[in-house]
């Protein structure tokens, strides 16, 4: 792995990558995947580990230390015998939705930068319970079962 380090032009936050390989025309990453079958298991692998903004934000890397590339592929290699390989291209529509989701990602990172304001989900402590069923098994004489009687059951 190379390192590729620049500042986000349009939000000056310093970034960096770290892709597999460069070829001439696109940038390479390696992935073990369960499936590597084109199709429904490979694009939820994608959503579900980010690679479309891992993709855009390489290509975005590598365009800014001027060696631009065309192309994102990765290689993916299930981890079980016989190991089968696909190499993935990433097509426009999967790299415009992962550019986006950065972007937004680094504004939402270069305000809390600058404000010093961090979203979260509360600004200040919060009071933490038990869920009833905690209590109810805990303390049982303090708590009235819960009655089910009047309703009705799918069979």
């Amino acid at each position: 792995e190379l390192s590729v380090l620049w500042v986000s032009p349009d939000h000056g936050i310093a970034c960096k990558a770290r892709p597999d390989a460069l070829h001439p025309d696109c940038v390479v990453d390696l992935k073990r995947t369960k499936s590597a079958k084109p199709g429904h298991a490979f694009s939820s692998f994608l959503c579900r580990y980010g690679v479309h903004r891992q993709a855009a934000h390489y290509l975005d890397g590598v365009a800014a230390c001027g060696e631009p590339r065309k192309e994102f592929r990765v290689v993916a290699v299930e981890p079980t015998p016989p190991h089968e390989t696909v190499v993935h291209r990433l097509g426009a529509d999967v790299l415009r939705v992962g550019k986006a989701q950065v972007y937004d990602t680094m504004r939402m990172y270069a305000g809390c930068v600058r404000t010093g304001r961090w979203r979260g989900y509360a600004d200040e402590a919060v009071q933490a319970s038990l869920p009833e069923w905690e209590l109810r098994e805990t303390f049982p004489e303090e708590h009235v079962p819960l009655d089910y009687s009047g309703l009705e059951v799918e069979k």
